[in-house]
């Protein structure tokens, strides 16, 4: 790592794919430092969201003391919105337009036109500039706030890591986390009720995406939520290493530290404890199974020498580096 720079580590991953618990376990390192989605947690303005410590986040020590520090720089922050998600204008889509996907299309040499076609705009640039600069003050009075020198952002869509490259004090590094697609199908399934085959196309996206984008910033590094589930010590090794710090094993109960994590259920759990989810393998009826199969192969047939494809499942290595960021389509 660079001594003048901050060293952050960027989780990209599609949703589903335990992201949380990853945060966690890295959180657990006493150099380490997360809150997972560093933009926030837009939650209803009916509802009592709570802060992984217990505290309603508005009331959590860590959360309140950021809103003190934004307050003092002159920064705007909401218990709702930190400010420190990019966003341009109100609309989502139109918002993704601008500073994410674009349409129908995934072109690197377009989505650079489009960011130069942004920056030129005098209002848009000055609101990323401001983004910018919250993002960096965040990251700095976390790491101050638990004593730590690596901080980790796990927002996941890494179009995100564009942004973080304009902060020149940023040593960015991204670990690519990869869930069997399966497990996937059946989150998107059971919450939002979508075909498999449309998920299994969201998911290739996804990823094709991390692939394409994450090296540009960065070292990439590949690992798979079943081994840091059957594999823990190992693979959060691997992350360790590639950060730079001592290796800290797992000591069983990832709560025995504090957290100030936001994501899932999980950081309402009692206990830290790692369990391996796979439902898909009982849930997911077998014409869910084909059509990701069907999905998966096309895709293989037609990118053959695309990193999605490789390696095959079966030669999987926790925390295998990889310069360009693969991942791998796990069907049978």
């Amino acid at each position: 790592m660079a001594d003048a720079k901050i060293p952050l580590l960027y989780i990209a991953s599609s949703s589903y794919s335990g992201s949380t618990l990853l945060a966690f376990l890295l959180n657990a390192h006493p150099e380490i430092f997360s809150v997972s989605e560093m933009h926030g947690w837009e939650y209803s303005e009916r509802e009592t969201f709570h802060c992984s410590c217990g505290q309603v986040l508005s009331e959590c020590r860590f959360f309140r003391h950021v809103s003190a520090e934004f307050a003092r720089l002159r920064l705007p922050f909401a218990f709702r919105e930190f400010g420190t998600r990019y966003r341009l204008v109100r609309g989502d889509q139109l918002n993704r337009y601008l500073t994410a996907q674009l349409p129908r299309v995934s072109s690197t040499p377009l989505e650079r036109l489009r960011d130069v076609l942004v920056v030129s705009v005098p209002s848009f640039a000055r609101r990323l500039a401001r983004e910018d600069a919250a993002n960096l003050a965040f990251i700095r009075i976390g790491l101050a706030y638990g004593e730590a020198r690596v901080f980790v952002d796990g927002c996941k869509n890494p179009f995100r890591l564009r942004h973080l490259r304009r902060i020149a004090a940023l040593d960015l590094r991204t670990v690519h986390l990869v869930r069997d697609i399966r497990g996937f199908v059946l989150s998107n399934k059971a919450k939002w009720g979508w075909p498999a085959a449309v998920s299994a196309r969201i998911w290739l996206q996804d990823q094709a995406d991390i692939v394409r984008i994450a090296p540009e910033v960065g070292p990439v590094l590949t690992i798979h939520y079943e081994d840091l589930c059957d594999r823990t010590d190992d693979t959060l090794a691997s992350i360790h290493r590639f950060v730079g710090v001592e290796q800290h094993p797992f000591c069983g109960d990832f709560k025995a530290v504090e957290h100030h994590i936001l994501g899932n259920w999980m950081r309402h759990a009692e206990r830290g404890v790692v369990t391996k989810d796979t439902r898909w393998e009982q849930e997911l009826p077998p014409e869910d199974i084909a059509a990701v199969t069907a999905v998966a192969r096309r895709f293989m047939r037609r990118h053959q020498d695309h990193p999605l494809t490789h390696p095959p499942l079966s030669d999987r290595r926790p925390g295998r580096q990889c310069p360009r960021g693969h991942g791998s389509i796990a069907v049978s």
